[in-house]
């Protein structure tokens, strides 16, 4: 039985012919990665949008935070899934920030703001999902995953979902065709570190092959500006570590057609 909140449009804000430019984790060399201010300066400074991750406390709040513990972004060893929101609110975030509840970002990112909503465990997906369906952003939003699991929950759950395939290793590399005629996969973000394994040949072969399925393509990490030319007409968007370096490009102004 199928749960969907409204109708998505047949035709998506991310339907478009432009290159999309995604702020991983958001603004992260400035502010602390995943953020609110992270995230929507990334927006203010010319990202049409934000990728960022989505875990449960123990007391089941989504909140927006990549890691498990603390230990890199707070220096404790401490499991975020083992603590209450109200303990989490407390840790400092290198003493310069804390973890937002994935309802405060949405309340306070720019409407016009894409979201890559990164879904890191199997039972965050359906309070994920209904968030953002209850504030208005589904067809703003694609929920990704590296973990065939989660998106085959969003799939069983909310049939008309955007979904999208984290593609960086060998096993997720070989899934992703099957994932895609079972799923209907939306995108996949695919990983090009991944290209240093397989080599660059090969890489823009599979780049290729996944166009043929008539898949959105979204390359990450791409902090050289050079990849934006090395894998032309391979890709429907970005995802990038360094929004300033990527945008200030002369490359940005003929690739992206930014100003």
């Amino acid at each position: 039985m199928y749960r969907v909140h409204g109708k998505l449009k047949a035709r998506s804000y991310w339907d478009t012919d432009k290159i999309i430019v995604l702020a991983h984790r958001g603004l992260r060399l400035k502010y602390i990665e995943n953020t609110v201010e992270a995230l929507v300066r990334a927006i203010e400074y010319g990202a049409d949008g934000v990728e960022f991750d989505v875990r449960l406390t123990s007391d089941g709040i989504p909140v927006i935070f990549h890691d498990t513990t603390f230990k890199r972004l707070a220096g404790v060893d401490v499991r975020l899934r083992e603590r209450t929101y109200e303990e989490v609110r407390r840790i400092d975030l290198r003493k310069k920030g804390y973890v937002p509840t994935l309802e405060e970002v949405l309340d306070r990112m720019p409407r016009h703001a894409l979201l890559d909503i990164e879904v890191k465990e199997l039972d965050a997906v359906e309070k994920t999902y209904e968030l953002v369906a209850e504030k208005g952003w589904l067809d703003r939003t694609v929920f990704t995953s590296s973990d065939h699991r989660v998106l085959r929950k969003f799939r069983k759950l909310y049939k008309d979902v955007r979904l999208g395939y984290v593609i960086w290793n060998t096993r997720t590399f070989l899934n992703v065709f099957e994932l895609h005629r079972k799923l209907k996969l939306f995108l996949v973000v695919v990983s090009v570190i991944y290209m240093k394994i397989i080599g660059y040949k090969i890489f823009k072969d599979y780049l290729r092959k996944l166009r043929s399925y008539r898949l959105k393509i979204i390359l990450y990490p791409v902090n050289n500006p050079e990849y934006l030319i090395d894998f032309k007409g391979l890709y429907n968007g970005i995802i990038t570590d360094n929004l300033e370096k990527i945008l200030r490009s002369a490359v940005a102004r003929t690739m992206l057609h930014r100003t």
